[in-house]
């Protein structure tokens, strides 16, 4: 017997699809890749950055983050970071608001603000990441 062993992915459910894309030709090529054409600019007008949420031929949520791209190379990489953890959020509100059902704090012993905590954590982890794979070249 092998006493090797491997820990087991800590998601606690399936997340959305989640792209984070830094100009307008990324986003358009993540549109067309969900079969969907113009829907705008990646970012709005007034904005650094924008969570865009889509539901795809297969009924499952995807979301594109867009931050200036700009930004993302003039601003420090704090502001940054700070700009996509404020996208988590939004990226979190979309999916709790599609959750089938309402863990009730009552019963849970406070673990909804946790779990959220957790999931928010997890999603900006994801964009930090992506932005420094895409922009910063790590």
């Amino acid at each position: 017997m092998k006493n090797k062993f491997n820990w087991l992915n800590r998601s606690l459910f399936q997340g959305p699809h989640l792209a984070l894309v830094t100009s307008q030709k990324q986003f358009d090529k993540a549109l067309k890749h969900l079969k969907l054409k113009d829907c705008g600019e990646y970012c709005g007008a007034m904005g650094d950055a924008t969570t865009h949420s889509y539901v795809d031929q297969d009924g499952r949520l995807c979301v594109i983050v867009g931050l200036r791209s700009g930004k993302s190379k003039k601003a420090d990489f704090v502001e940054v970071v700070g700009l996509l953890i404020h996208e988590a959020v939004h990226v979190w509100q979309e999916v709790r608001s599609r959750l089938v059902y309402t863990i009730d704090p009552s019963r849970t012993g406070g673990l909804e603000a946790e779990f959220e905590a957790y999931a928010i954590q997890n999603i900006a982890q994801n964009l930090i990441e992506a932005y420094e794979k895409q922009v910063l070249k790590k």
